[in-house]
């Protein structure tokens, strides 16, 4: 039975957040959470190099743990190229995966974040690498950067959004409807695998498509292995020689733990009720 990793970028606190719906995930198919080790909020392009060398590790610590593939739970990617090139698995990423379904949809799309203005080169950096920019309408961020402190804390505005509480559902939704109304949008995507407990509500709410990439990208996970695909190596040459242990030794440094003792953190279960 194929065994899928999901890779979240975040402490394992909050995991129902980023879990796989029970009922998306397909007869055959076993999936786990698995959380790096070494979480940075990805602020500045310093904490981006933490999660990027952090989710590599990931990656390369799921391949030995025999998974026949990688889902990478962020819309930021992080790392994804470096990931297909450091196992020999098929790795997908969540971003990639909403932005190519949400293109399938509609001629147009925007990005709806949690994250505040400060946190939109990880949006433009995606668009660009992916050669996306020109079907973007616009990224919308339903925080300022004077939330980020809170943010960064999950506390107040995250928290309430994982509980799907009202108020924060509003503030999304009034960014998805100016997304359509202002800027021409005619899909829009959920910026962070965060919001995937606001799916439902946000799109009942809207009169477009909207894309969770945790629902879309773990599929595409599963059409990936069901297609007996691979990444290209013309496009991702893999790695002469053992990588992991010099990964496994940088977020060692990073964490603060002991690689004799430590390892990729496990969720028992990638589902959610």
């Amino acid at each position: 039975m194929p065994k899928i990793a999901a890779i979240v970028c975040n402490g394992d606190d909050n995991a129902y957040r980023f879990a796989i719906p029970e009922q998306l995930i397909g007869s055959g198919f076993e999936v786990d959470l698995m959380f790096t080790r070494a979480p940075a909020l990805p602020v500045t392009p310093l904490d981006h190099i933490t999660m990027e060398l952090s989710s590599i590790e990931a990656a390369m610590d799921a391949q030995n743990r025999g998974y026949d593939a990688i889902f990478v739970n962020t819309i930021g990617d992080y790392a994804l190229p470096a990931q297909r090139s450091g196992v020999d698995i098929p790795v997908v990423g969540a971003g990639q995966s909403a932005m190519l379904v949400a293109a399938s949809l509609g001629r147009r799309f925007s990005i709806v974040s949690i994250w505040p203005p400060k946190m939109r080169f990880i949006y433009e950096n995606l668009l660009r690498d992916y050669g996306l920019s020109d079907l973007c309408s616009s990224i919308r961020h339903v925080t300022d950067d004077s939330e980020l402190a809170t943010l960064a804390n999950e506390e107040n505005f995250v928290t309430d959004m994982g509980g799907q509480k009202l108020e924060s559902i509003k503030r999304i939704v009034g960014e998805c409807r100016g997304a359509v109304a202002e800027d021409g949008a005619e899909v829009i995507i959920l910026g962070c695998t965060c919001m995937s407990p606001t799916h439902a509500q946000v799109q009942a709410a809207l009169d477009v498509p909207v894309v969770n990439g945790v629902t879309a990208g773990y599929k595409f996970t599963e059409l990936i292995l069901s297609l007996g695909l691979f990444s290209s190596r013309e496009a991702y040459p893999q790695v002469e020689g053992e990588r992991y242990s010099v990964f496994r030794s940088m977020v060692d440094v990073m964490s603060g733990s002991d690689s004799k003792e430590s390892g990729t953190g496990f969720h028992p279960t990638g589902l959610a009720d």
